[in-house]
């Protein structure tokens, strides 16, 4: 038998062995190689598979605002209502004024809701049936904001952007929105924010039992618990800023009695 059939036909093979104790190269490569092998292995499998998922959509809120900074149009509003007594012809006269001061915050009306009743239900303003007809107009218009001609209650607010998954706001809210995208002055711009914090203060959004651990402190600053209420943390500082918003409105009271 010919000897030389069994040789290797590389001969860079043969020197390879010896070194290695004849094994073969593919298990004694680097191991940094073979991972990083693997590794890209995996990677392409990642690729033939499903694509990753698109993000949620915004929240109301951010979708509302989103929407007047790209200039995409008015954002659209649904107004609603609830007549406990007054006629027809000077509710609709209501409704048609929250109209118009829709149209003077950058809303565009796109429908309307309303109820005659002999007085607002406690949890919600409207009934429940006229809640549901509210979130299927909401669907159908796709509509940014519910706007309410009469003042909802914080618990009132709460129950209904639940309900119906958007922003919601009363007619006092809304004046207050237009005063401060109007306010020039520094007077009139602190007198606003003056304004919508104290509208604010009762509705706060984060309105939950949720406890927010809280730690040092001596003196009057310490901890009266192992924690807070969110609730309670945001009332603070509300009422903090109304404290500085009243003083530089004394400063400005002072500084036009002095130019006089």
């Amino acid at each position: 038998m010919d000897g030389s059939a069994s040789l290797p036909s590389d001969p860079s093979a043969v020197s390879w062995g010896k070194r290695n104790g004849g094994e073969d190269p593919s298990k004694t490569g680097d191991p940094g190689k073979n991972a990083q092998g693997r590794q890209e292995e995996k990677g392409e499998g990642k690729d033939m598979g499903s694509p990753r998922p698109e993000p949620g959509p915004a929240s109301p809120r951010a979708r509302r605002r989103q929407k007047a900074e790209s200039g995409q149009g008015s954002s659209r509003a649904l107004l609603a209502g609830c007549n406990t007594g007054m006629s027809a012809e000077k509710y609709a006269r209501a409704i048609s004024e929250l109209r118009g001061l829709a149209e003077a915050c950058g809303l565009e009306a796109v429908s309307t809701v309303l109820q005659n009743a002999a007085q607002v239900t406690h949890a919600t303003c409207l009934g429940s049936g006229k809640v549901q007809e509210l979130k299927r107009e909401i669907e159908l218009f796709d509509a940014d904001i519910v706007l309410f001609n009469e003042a909802l209650t914080p618990m009132q607010m709460r129950n209904l952007e639940k309900a119906l998954e958007t922003e919601v706001l009363d007619r006092t809210g809304l004046i207050l929105q237009i005063f401060a995208s109007r306010a020039r002055t520094r007077e009139a711009k602190l007198q606003v924010e003056s304004a919508q914090l104290q509208y604010m203060l009762p509705r706060l959004v984060g309105m939950r039992a949720s406890l927010s651990r809280q730690g040092g402190g001596s003196g009057r600053l310490s901890n009266k618990g192992a924690g807070e209420q969110k609730l309670e943390l945001d009332r603070r500082r509300i009422e903090h800023r109304l404290t500085e918003l009243r003083r530089e409105l004394a400063v400005v009271d002072r500084e036009r009695a002095t130019q006089r």
